[in-house]
């Protein structure tokens, strides 16, 4: 169970995804072929979709150091 503040935060942060001009997504995958399906699958050429790719969870790490990513796959 959760408490009403806690749902009160989801749905902000639900709003602020959706209203989002662009959305950047972090994908980690080894395998460079299901890396570029997943990337076109997810930003494809809407614009305000940003796909940035990674091949270890190390590289994730420092990505998201550097970044900030409304989702993680």
């Amino acid at each position: 169970p959760i408490t009403s503040e806690e749902m009160a935060a989801a749905f902000r942060d639900l709003h602020e995804f959706a209203r989002a001009p662009e959305r950047k997504v972090l994908v980690v995958e080894d395998n460079d072929a299901e890396r570029d399906s997943i990337v076109q699958l997810i930003a494809g050429d809407d614009e305000q979709v940003i796909a940035v790719a990674v091949r270890t969870a190390e590289e994730a790490l420092t990505v998201l150091q550097e970044q900030h990513f409304l989702c993680i796959v």
